[in-house]
């Protein structure tokens, strides 16, 4: 019986690993399940629809905003892997609804269409009682491409929690991808914040820009606290990753902050 036992569970393992060695394969080989690819910059894009000029144009706005963060550097690669394949897109399993995600070196677009001529990408979903809503698309690439270069800056911590969510990577990546680094506007776009989470949403709660486009509210804050953090407090990224800071306390005192200055 033991013996039946110990087979069973060899199987088993070996099964898993191979599973687990399969899918990590096909992760790192994007190129295997696209028809074409665009290289602009350090961004090779997978794809299989063609592309017109006006991708290049987005996708080096992006890379223009993710080059002012202090954790790009020269070596930096990225695969931008967009969702005209219907495997690819859901290669990851715990990814459900999103706009796009990033696994190590890789930006994955899921569910959501992309307008390069508009410079959008689109969504009506169902947890948002099928409302219309656009997004700048190159701050959506802009957002996992930073998610990418704190993969490539600190992999460790993503190893430690490889499925955890952290206020401190969307903060960082929003602060990155919506050019907040030194705009002196923080004070103002508290009150903002302040304003708007006392008002009722329809599903997924999103800040309404002016140029009709939207943000993720809870980003908007997380995005608020890391200003704060480095720009006040003069933490780099590495420092406020590293630390036990929690939100709701660096919040407090960025209010704090902000009504006594």
């Amino acid at each position: 019986m033991f013996k039946i036992i110990k087979k069973v569970l060899l199987g088993s393992v070996s099964i898993l690993i191979i599973s687990v060695m399969t899918w990590t394969t096909i992760l790192l080989n994007p190129s295997w399940s696209y028809a074409h690819e665009t290289q602009i910059d350090f961004v090779t894009i997978h794809h299989n629809s063609e592309l017109g000029e006006e991708a290049t144009v987005v996708v080096k706005e992006a890379i223009d905003l993710i080059k002012r963060s202090p954790i790009y550097t020269k070596e930096t690669k990225i695969d931008l892997c967009l969702n005209d394949d219907d495997f690819y897109k859901n290669i990851h399993p715990l990814y459900g609804k999103c706009l796009g995600y990033a696994v190590m070196d890789k930006t994955i677009i899921k569910n959501c269409s992309l307008n390069f001529k508009e410079k959008l990408a689109h969504t009506k979903w169902e947890e948002n009682n099928f409302e219309a809503r656009k997004f700048k698309l190159s701050y959506l690439f802009a957002h996992e491409f930073t998610h990418n270069l704190q993969f490539l800056d600190s992999p460790g911590f993503f190893f430690k929690s490889p499925w955890a969510f952290n206020w401190k990577l969307e903060g960082h990546a929003d602060y990155t991808a919506r050019g907040f680094q030194n705009d002196g506007l923080l004070k103002n776009k508290i009150d903002i914040y302040e304003e708007e989470k006392t008002k009722q949403h329809n599903g997924y709660t999103v800040l309404k820009l002016k140029d009709g486009t939207s943000q993720i509210l809870s980003y908007y804050k997380y995005a608020l606290v890391i200003q704060y953090l480095m720009e006040v407090k003069k933490l780099n990224f590495k420092q406020i990753l590293e630390s036990d800071l929690l939100l709701d306390n660096v919040y407090v005192e960025m209010i704090e902050w902000r009504n006594n200055e």
